[in-house]
């Protein structure tokens, strides 16, 4: 029986891995609004200066991916405010993650930074808010952070 269990544990622990966070911090002075999206939309959460959201990256068995929307306006998704999203796909060991905007720059004049605690993997980071031409997207192990800071 020991031998089971030791042989058991032993295939396990391979499979098993620490998953990070997806981190949105306001240090903005407005109060910004944050809603996980992915088959389906959470509600919203509140972040007022120095606050922060946060949830481990997870799989969207529909989308593949999840997007953390960022407003400046409480009902900003549902009418067409500009948006930051910081969007992450989990894929076994590996979190792939973008930033972009969408219906304008909702942090313009602000700093926007999208930073993996692992100082190996790529950072984003939009010194005026507004996003510079090309992609903005990496990937990196996914045992790590990955924070969202606004008006840094």
């Amino acid at each position: 029986m020991k031998f089971i269990s030791t042989t058991l544990i032993t295939a396990i622990l391979p499979l098993a891995h620490a998953v990070g966070n997806a981190i949105v911090l306001n240090n903005c002075t407005e109060t910004v609004y944050v809603w996980s999206v992915s088959s389906s939309i959470d509600n919203s959460q509140t972040l007022e200066n120095g606050e922060s959201y946060t949830e481990q990256f997870r799989h969207d068995d529909k989308t593949g991916g999840i997007t953390l929307k960022v407003t400046t306006a409480a009902d900003g998704i549902y009418n067409n405010a500009p948006e930051t999203d910081y969007a992450y796909t989990l894929d076994s060991e590996t979190v792939w993650y973008d930033i972009s905007d969408v219906n304008g720059d909702a942090f313009a004049n602000y700093s926007v930074a999208l930073v993996p605690a692992n100082s190996a993997c790529e950072s984003f980071i939009w010194a005026g808010g507004i996003p510079p031409s090309g992609i903005h997207t990496a990937s990196c192990n996914a045992d790590g952070d990955i924070r969202l800071t606004l008006c840094e």
